[in-house]
């Protein structure tokens, strides 16, 4: 929901149980694409307000009407949000309220229910030094390249590409969930289930973002970063070094050639 002021402020009304339906969670790397196009599609149900209340103030028809840049032009005049507003509703009042709801086109014939709302492609490599002696290794190079569509927040986008690449590293190379003979977790705690730290950072982390604004999103967005968060191949590179076979992820030394 999106909250015209009189002033001509504008602010978005977060989502709340007491305000919006039951629904799925929109979360993640669902945010851009559903958010997104939601708040999209308010503000042009807002516009269309702002464009009917000055339509009927200058006695003019709605299509000959548009909205931009913070004012609203009929035919013989140019108003702000504000003065449109207060000239319609009188001095006090509450605004302009958009509202939209973006959901999944149900589709009975589809396997999943309907098409797919967004999706989201990354590519992610790694380069590992290992110490064949030592039984250790280090990842000293990781880069990703996210086909994001476009970046509305490219430094944000960055972030989440190499946070969830790191959460994968930590599931390939480190999480090892240990059991005891009645099927019990034995690492239950922080301590002893070990999860990566600014220690295991690659030495170099290169995040790269193509944008061919070709995504279902605002202005072409994807989804972006959960892809990079899935375990990957990385835990079979220490084995490949001692020409091993891997065995089990995460690698471990006693795990041998």
């Amino acid at each position: 929901m999106l909250r015209i002021h009189p002033d001509g402020s504008a602010t978005v009304v977060a989502g709340a149980t007491e305000l919006a339906p039951f629904d799925a969670i929109t979360a993640s790397s669902r945010s851009t694409v559903c958010i997104g196009n939601g708040l999209l599609d308010a503000c042009a149900d807002a516009k269309r307000r702002l464009a009917a209340l000055a339509a009927n103030l200058d006695a003019v028809p709605p299509e000959t009407v548009t909205v931009e840049n913070g004012c609203v032009h009929t035919p013989t005049r140019t108003r702000a949000y504000g003065e449109v507003i207060e000239k319609a509703y009188g001095a006090g009042e509450e605004g302009v309220i958009g509202l939209s709801e973006f959901r999944q086109r149900p589709d009975p014939k589809h396997p999943l229910g309907g098409p797919v709302l967004f999706y989201e492609i990354i590519y992610v490599a790694t380069e590992v030094e290992v110490d064949k002696e030592a039984g250790q290794y280090e990842v000293t190079n990781l880069a990703t390249v996210a086909d994001i569509g476009k970046a509305i927040l490219p430094l944000f986008v960055v972030g989440q590409d190499k946070g969830s690449a790191m959460m994968s590293l930590g599931q390939a190379m480190m999480e090892h969930l240990l059991f005891d003979a009645r099927g019990r977790p034995c690492n239950r705690g922080a301590r002893d289930y070990r999860i990566p730290t600014t220690m295991d950072l690659p030495r170099r982390m290169t995040s790269l973002l193509l944008e061919n604004a070709n995504g279902p999103g605002p202005f072409g967005a994807k989804g972006s970063a959960s892809p990079s968060r899935r375990p990957s191949s990385t835990s079979f590179l220490p084995h490949r070094a001692c020409g091993s076979k891997p065995c089990r992820s995460p690698p471990n030394a006693s795990d041998g050639p």
